[in-house]
């Protein structure tokens, strides 16, 4: 717009202004009649003062003074609505003519309000576009956290214990790098905070979680360990069952490595092995020493035989030295027969005392079986009380105890060292009778069950 046209639209404004300020002034509070309203109102006050209301007649007294007081406003309102009357007739007026002379500049009004209108479309356009500009801007800002908010949730919520420290190192460090938020930033860093309380609460969780796996896993590993322990055990125990009397530390021996139990089990095989026979040639000796005792007697028998018979036949006076020969050859006989027995009698006794005295003996002799061991043997046999499992397990680990300790003694002769050898072989004897009785004591209790 040129300054001419501002000059001129100036003008117009001055002479519209010159009009409009002839008509205001006019003195309204100097009329007459405004002065004469002004005294009536003022009586009207003074001929109505304030009652305070106590009873009937003081309301009807304050009901009567306020009408008063209101016939004075509306009176005066009237008079606002009368004047206002003979305004609105001549604006009226008024504006017929001023309608006739805006119809002069309307059209050119209007056109140059087309084109205003075109240009503040133009850039109402151009605001509405950097208004989604940066609608989008914002949108793309609260989505990027919004995206890392609930990336970051379903993350924690699958979070396993494995995972748990470098899950918060990642979350943090995804944090720290998101740019470009902006005037959003305190909404990322709420995000955050809630994504850290989240993150608190389920690695909580999961730690108390795995520390109850963990202690689980440690309860069965130890019930395992020692169920396996005790199968072997058992499994040992009945393994070891025929060497218990050639064990001497039964609870070491079950407590062996798989590996020095192997070699110790092999070692008592070899002694059964060894013992067995032993006991073998034992009892061919005493077989053998049976029969020659046998043979002895039927001798014996066969010569007293003869001695009756040769007693019988001799007469009294002529064969008297012959018998008596033959008696004493007889006597003889008997007496070598006799002197056997009382040897084999004495044996242990004669052999015992060659032991203590460190000499020779004069001839090797059978070691007989202790009767002591063998009324403990037939004692045992008869045992008709029940006895519980634990207590047989803790009997064979008693018996299996039971063995010889003294250091051997250095002996010369053989016959001593067999003597000695024989010793140690009824201990064990012992050990397999009193094992053979418990065990026939625990399979008559089981079959009674």
């Amino acid at each position: 717009m040129s300054t001419k046209t501002k000059k001129k639209q100036t003008n117009v404004t001055e002479v519209t202004t010159l009009k409009i300020t002839d008509l205001s002034k006019i003195n309204i509070r100097g009329l007459k009649e405004v002065k004469v309203f002004e005294e009536n109102q003022k009586a009207l006050v003074a001929d109505n003062p304030f009652v305070k209301i106590e009873d009937s007649a003081t309301y009807e007294i304050a009901k009567t003074r306020r009408t008063a007081l209101r016939k004075g406003r509306t009176s005066l309102q009237n008079q606002e609505k009368l004047i206002a009357k003979h305004i609105k007739s001549l604006r009226t007026k008024a504006g017929d003519v001023i309608n006739n002379l805006i119809s002069i500049t309307e059209p050119h009004e209007d056109k140059q309000q087309e084109e205003v209108s075109r240009w503040e479309e133009i850039k109402e356009k151009e605001r509405q576009e950097k208004a989604r500009i940066e609608e989008e801007r914002q949108d793309a800002i609260k989505q990027r956290i919004d995206n890392f908010h609930e990336k970051w949730k379903g993350n924690i919520q699958t979070l396993t214990y494995d995972k748990i420290d470098e899950t918060l190192e990642n979350l943090k460090d995804e944090y720290e790098n998101i740019e470009d938020v902006d005037e959003f930033d305190y909404l990322l860093d709420d995000k955050f905070d809630t994504l850290t309380e989240l993150y608190k609460e389920k690695s909580k969780t999961l730690t108390v979680a795995e520390n109850q796996r963990v202690e689980a896993e440690r309860l069965e590993s130890e019930k395992a360990e020692f169920e396996a322990k005790k199968k072997k055990e058992e499994e040992r125990q009945k393994e070891l069952k025929p060497y218990l009397i050639f064990i001497r530390d039964y609870s070491q021996v079950l407590n062996m490595s798989d590996e020095d139990y192997k070699n110790e089990l092999d070692s008592l095989k070899k002694q059964l092995e060894a013992h067995q026979e032993s006991e073998r040639k034992k009892s061919e000796k005493e077989e053998q020493e049976r029969n020659e005792l046998a043979e002895l007697k039927r001798k014996n028998a066969e010569l007293q035989a003869e001695k009756e018979e040769l007693k019988k036949k001799s007469d009294d006076s002529t064969k008297n030295h012959s018998v008596s020969s033959n008696q004493s050859l007889f006597t003889d006989d008997d007496n070598e027969i006799q002197s056997t027995n009382e040897t084999q009698e004495k044996g242990d006794t004669t052999v015992y005392e060659e032991i203590q005295s460190g000499t020779e003996p004069s001839k090797s002799k059978e070691i007989q079986s202790s009767p002591n061991l063998s009324r403990s043997s037939k004692e045992t046999s008869g045992t008709k009380q029940k006895i519980k499992k634990e207590e047989i397990e803790n009997l064979q680990i008693v018996i299996g105890s039971i063995q010889y300790t003294q250091e051997p003694i250095e002996l010369k002769s053989q016959s001593a060292k067999d003597f000695l050898a024989e010793i140690s072989f009824e201990i064990v004897d012992l050990q397999q009778s009193l094992t053979n009785e418990l065990d026939k004591i625990n399979e008559a209790q089981m079959h009674s069950m």
